[in-house]
């Protein structure tokens, strides 16, 4: 057992400050003013224990519950409290399963403005969940009859039936069990579900296991063939290979001639060329030479013309040369005389610089003086500026003597101004209570007069009360109606819904179709490499009464898959190939190359269903047109097949239409040629086209479902509102007659009131006596010592005088002294800017003889260098005459070396000319030796070639026999005489039994691994389904358990509070009847609540007509009720006593002083009796404008 030790607030609500709250083990009492704070103390409780809802803590979102600031203070980023409580026994207390050993426990809760909470026990950070867990464990949980806030009283009257309820459910401890319970009804709901899926997928693995057992039986056949034909191939490849390595042996013999004649010629043709190389040899020669000679005739007369112009080049050179040397004479003596001129402005500026730099040392001595005049004044006056801040610290010491001392004296003479006003406020309230005794007897004849008008008003309104309550029942049952019905149609709408997406779910992952078709389908989902218009099942539809005719006998066919052309159906056996998933038809909508013809059809017959004649089965069908055509191409005995009503009519119409085919209502079919079948077993699943039509029907019903509860959802908010509106005229008289018991209430009080004010105001003129002689004491002592301080003042003002003198005298002699030290510190900056100046001269001088030199020293390289380029041009004039007399010898040599090189090119061309006359005989003749080789030749290849076809036909052969017999073709025709058969016998018996087995169209050669699989799969899902079938009654028999428990526990507990409840209004009340019913008493688990009550003496029919202290009595015998059966450990009571009169009062706090031996209870109010209940008393008080602050007095 635990009970609360102290409460410790940071930052919540209006508690800004660190605020500790301790509590008594019996009862501890909060009082203060209204608007202080006081019920924060309650929320700040039900806050720390786990509570999540913002509205019960009087606030529109948690957040509010931070303080948010005042126009001193700044809001709280954070809201904490910590609740200490102390072990009272060795009950054991767990916390996730660890047991708390420690004797006193602290509980934590804090809240961020970011919304983050934090909860903690004994500094462990915990979830919410080990918050209610530990709480619960120890006997503190939040229970709702254990914190009574403002307001609840009259709220818990008004409250619903259903409301009351769960104050009695919580009192019963079954809060638990309905939790458990609709998580065991959402549990089945969930396993519900999932046994219609179960059920849907069972269905169609049955229907696949059909499938494939007939495509297993079809593989086995299948396979026998192809071991038929496997031996048919072993004597075709041995036929086929001795007929090939026959025709190889005789093309190696060709290719063996043609190879000697190829030689033959070759020889003739290497003869021929050997003369043909000689004589190109000769012109390569004849050739070489003529290049060689006109190319030296070219270089002969480029150097001519090249020894020319360096001729004419020279001469120019020698007179262009002449002329600069003249140039540069005249350039030459420019120079001499600027140099001149530049060495003469040099020496001026040096004499300048030695000059200032004499003035400079001159100046250096002044400054100096200078600078030793200015340090003596400088320390002259820092001696005379401390002399003066002594004078001025003494006179400001005396200045804040006499300050305070005028400020002594005049406090002296406020406190009597305040010592006047108080005797004048005093005589004022004096009159004024003899004023005020006068008034108060107006007052209660008022009252008195007012009170009668008010039980006029009072009448009036319970009359129109109990009209609209009337009223108001008969909406309820309305809207009962209504909600029953809207749950009806939604429990539809969910079933129809919930049946469409499972029908959805079949339809995108196709399950409905066989494996094969159902992986290309996926496949093309997802790829789309393919264009289909979907499958056959999709495209048709059918009436309900022939869909399970339909689906019997076009069972594969409705698998078909859609396409456009056979182009396209070719691509989609790749995908499928590719896939290696089963079987997939392709059914195309457009025919070529034949298939389009129409093929001999039967008879047509009538339709007559009186005779039971329902037509061909293509007209019984809803298809597009290009779907049936194609339908009646593909299958047209199918779509010109007769449906009738049973096998005997079948049998009679056989006669008459023998070319026609007939199918029965039951599934038989008769063929013309004489073949009768029969289903004798019923699928359970729907088949393709039920699970459309049932998916358009449940759309329909959906749609309908919809409507129809839209149409209810619009007369409950009709009800809805009327009803609301019927609420607010009874809350509103409710709350008239309220306010008028109120009134009458306050009326009462206010007469007791005006007798208390009477005694309060003749003791208020006793304490205004006393107080007048207290003011006449201390004003007589206020006027001494204002004589005192006077005298202290006048001396402590002459000294400050004496002091002001010395001051000012010291003040002029330092400004003295600051005068003359300024004059000199000017006379040295003027001193010190005359050096200043001087340096800048001399520096800029210094940078203009440096830019004189400069301009020296470039003139006397100038000069230098025109010295220099004149000589090199006249050794270059010298140089080039020399040169000139040898080009000139040079040229008449190259001269002579070109005519006779034009002598020989024309000797060379002649020879040339001669040699291309005799070139075209020995051409003519190379050209037909190469001709010859070249068709012997392409003879010769054209043999290779038929050779390398034959042996790529063998090795073909070799690999073929290989892939398909895993024998080499020599080994096959060891086995295989050559005289067994023809090789014609051996290609027709293969062909036959090729044609045969591609009759069987796509094979499933994994068929019986499937089947195998597939039944695995079915016995694991009906395994699965018991499962879930056992698992919903487990379920079913578990929510019954808790409902038998929930109602043993609720009815025990409803009896001993109604018990209970009776007594303690007995006590209370002194007589009377009162109790608790069940409304609805069919079921005890949906049952309401009602309570009745009836005073002594009163005949009450609604217990809303109870005066607000009756109200409140009845509440209280009902919460005292509750504890007795339920006991808390704790109890907050938030100002329930307001309602009751002193002798109600006093029966409420003795049963607090009774139930305190086992309940600690915290009880905030206004009263004084129920103070007197209290060991501790708080005050909250708001001294700061929004901050509460709390006292505490213990007893």
């Amino acid at each position: 057992m635990l009970k609360f030790e102290s409460l410790e607030i940071i930052g919540f609500k209006s508690f800004a400050e660190k605020t500790r709250v301790a509590f008594d083990d019996k009862v501890t009492c909060v009082v203060g003013p209204n608007g202080c704070g006081k019920s924060n103390l309650s929320d700040a409780i039900a806050w720390v224990l786990g509570a999540q809802n913002a509205r019960t803590l009087r606030s529109e979102k948690m957040e509010d519950v931070i303080f948010n600031g005042t126009a001193a203070r700044k809001p709280s980023g954070v809201a904490e409290i910590t609740l200490t409580v102390q072990r009272t026994d060795e009950k054991p207390i767990f916390l996730d399963g660890t047991e708390l050993t420690e004797d006193r426990l602290e509980v934590t809760r804090k809240l961020y403005r970011s919304g983050e909470s934090i909860y903690l026990i004994n500094q462990r950070r915990c979830r919410l969940k080990d918050i209610h867990e530990f709480l619960e464990s120890a006997d503190l949980g939040l229970a709702s009859y254990a914190l009574i806030a403002q307001g609840n009283i009259e709220s818990f009257l008004s409250s619903k039936p259903m409301d009351r309820r769960s104050i009695i459910e919580e009192a019963a401890g079954i809060l638990g069990y309905k939790s458990r319970r609709k998580s065991a009804e959402l549990k089945l709901e969930l396993a519900q579900q999932n046994l219609l899926r179960v059920n849907d997928i069972v269905a169609e693995v049955e229907r696949q296991l059909r499938s494939l057992k007939r495509q297993a039986a079809k593989a086995r056949r299948y396979r026998e063939l192809k071991e038929e034909l496997r031996e048919v191939q072993r004597r075709k490849f041995a036929f086929e290979a001795r007929d090939l390595k026959q025709r190889l042996e005789m093309g190696r013999v060709e290719a063996e001639s043609l190879h000697v004649q190829e030689e033959t010629l070759k020889e003739k043709l290497h003869q021929c060329q050997e003369t043909y190389r000689a004589r190109m040899g000769n012109r390569d020669r004849i050739e070489k030479r003529l290049t060689e000679v006109r190319q030296a005739l070219s270089a002969a007369h480029l150097e001519v013309d090249r020894s020319a112009n360096s001729i004419q080049y020279h001469q120019d050179q020698v007179t262009s040369l002449t002329k600069r040397i003249g140039i540069a004479a005249g350039e030459q003596q420019n120079l001499d005389r600027a140099l001149k001129d530049v060495s003469e402005e040099l020496a001026r500026f040096r004499e300048e610089e030695l000059r200032l730099r004499g003035d400079e040392q001159q100046v250096d001595q002044v400054i100096q003086k200078h600078r030793e005049q200015v340090a003596r004044y400088t320390g002259e006056v820092q001696q005379s500026e401390r002399k003066l801040e002594g004078l001025r610290s003494d006179y400001l010491k005396l200045a804040a003597e006499s300050s305070s001392l005028r400020n002594s004296i005049e406090q002296i003479q406020q406190r009597r101004a305040a010592a006047a006003s108080r005797r004048a406020r005093l005589e004022k309230e004096h009159a004024a209570l003899t004023l005020q005794l006068s008034e108060n007897q107006n007052q209660r004849d008022s009252l008195r007069r007012i009170t009668e008008e008010k039980q006029k008003q009072l009448d009036t309104f319970r009359a129109t009360l109990s009209e609209q309550e009337q009223r108001r029942e008969e909406l309820n049952e309305q809207l009962a109606m209504t909600r029953a019905e809207i749950s009806e149609l939604q429990r539809q709408a969910i079933a129809c819904r919930e049946r469409l997406e499972s029908l959805h779910e079949i339809e995108l992952s196709h399950s409905q179709y066989s494996e094969g078709v159902q992986k290309f389908l996926n496949h093309l989902q997802q790829s789309r490499a393919l264009s289909t218009s979907g499958t056959l099942a999709e495209s048709i539809e059918a009436e309900p009464e022939y869909e399970r005719l339909v689906e019997e006998v076009l069972d594969e066919e409705l698998e078909y898959v859609l396409v456009d052309s056979l182009d396209e159906a070719a691509r989609g056996v790749v995908e499928l190939k590719n896939l290696k998933g089963g079987k997939c038809t392709f059914l195309t909508l457009r025919s070529t190359n034949g298939f389009g013809k129409e093929l001999a059809r039967g008879e047509e017959v009538a339709p007559n269903k009186s005779e039971g004649i329902h037509g061909s089965l293509v007209h019984l069908l809803q298809m597009a047109p290009e779907v049936e055509q194609a339908f009646k191409r593909v299958l047209p005995e199918r779509a010109g097949s007769v449906v009738v009503s049973d096998l005997d009519r079948a049998f009679q119409l056989a006669h008459s239409y023998p070319e026609n085919s007939f199918l029965t209502l039951d599934g038989e079919v008769l063929t013309p040629r004489g073949l009768l079948s029969a289903t004798a077993v019923q699928s359970k699943k729907l088949g393709l086209l039920a699970l459309k039509r049932q998916k358009k029907e449940l759309e329909k019903k959906q749609a309908h479902v919809t409507k129809l509860l839209l149409e209810c959802q619009k007369i409950e908010e009709r009800t809805k509102n009327e009803h609301e509106a019927v609420t607010g005229v009874c809350s509103s008289v409710q709350e008239q007659i309220y306010k008028i018991e109120k009134e009458n209430i306050a009326l009462t009080h206010q007469g007791q009131q005006a007798e208390n004010e009477q005694r309060r105001l003749e003791q208020a003129a006793r304490v205004l006596g006393e107080e007048a002689r207290q003011i006449e004491e201390e004003d007589a002592g206020q006027i001494e010592l204002g004589g005192r301080f006077e005298e202290e003042l006048r001396e402590k003002t002459s000294r400050q005088s004496e002091v002001e003198r010395l001051g000012l005298e010291a003040q002029a002699a330092l400004q003295q002294l600051r005068n003359e030290a300024a004059r000199a510190q000017e006379q040295f900056h003027i001193v010190s800017t005359d050096k200043k100046v001087m340096g800048e001269r001399r520096a800029a001088l210094q940078r203009t003889l440096q830019r004189v030199e400069e301009q020296r020293l470039s003139l006397e390289a100038r000069a230098k260098a025109s010295l220099q380029s004149k000589a090199q041009d006249q050794e270059r004039v010298t140089s080039l005459n020399e040169e000139l007399k040898k080009l000139e010898s040079r040229l008449e040599q190259s001269q002579q070396s070109e005519n006779r090189l034009k002598l020989d090119l024309q000797g060379i061309e002649t020879e040339y000319e001669d040699w291309k006359r005799g070139q075209p005989e020995i051409e003519q003749e190379l050209s037909g030796l190469r001709d010859s080789t070249a068709a012997l030749q392409e003879q010769r290849t054209k043999c290779e070639i038929e050779r390398a076809r034959l042996e790529t036909q063998l090795e073909n052969t070799r690999a073929q026999c290989l892939e398909q017999l895993q024998q080499t073709p020599e080994e096959v025709m060891d086995g295989v005489p050559a005289e067994q058969g023809s090789l014609e016998e051996v290609l027709a018996a293969y062909n036959d039994l090729r044609s045969r087995l591609e009759e069987f169209g796509p094979i499933n050669m994994t068929a019986l691994e499937e089947y195998q699989e597939n039944e695995t799969r079915f016995n694991f899902l009906v395994q699965q389904k018991q499962d879930i079938e056992l698992s919903i009654a487990d379920t079913t028999r578990a929510i019954q358990e808790i409902n038998r428990r929930s109602r043993e526990k609720f009815g025990e507990a409803f009896q001993a509070v109604n018990e209970n409840f009776k007594q303690v209004f007995l006590k209370l009340f002194g007589g009377g009847d009162c109790g608790i019913q069940l409304i609805g008493e069919e079921d005890l688990l949906e049952s309401g609540i009602d309570i009745y009550a009836q005073p002594p003496g009163k005949k009450v029919q609604n217990i809303m007509l109870l005066s607000g202290g009756e109200k409140a009595m009845t509440v209280l015998a009902l919460l005292v009720a509750l504890f007795n059966y339920r006991p808390s450990q704790y109890c907050v009571l938030d100002e329930v006593d307001a309602p009751l009169d002193d002798a109600n009062v006093g029966r409420f706090t003795g049963l607090v002083k009774e139930m305190s031996q086992k309940t600690q209870f915290i009880i905030i109010t206004h009263n004084k009796r129920t103070m007197e209940t209290a060991n501790y008393i708080y005050g909250v008080t708001m001294e700061e404008p929004g901050v509460s602050q709390v006292v505490s007095v213990k007893f």
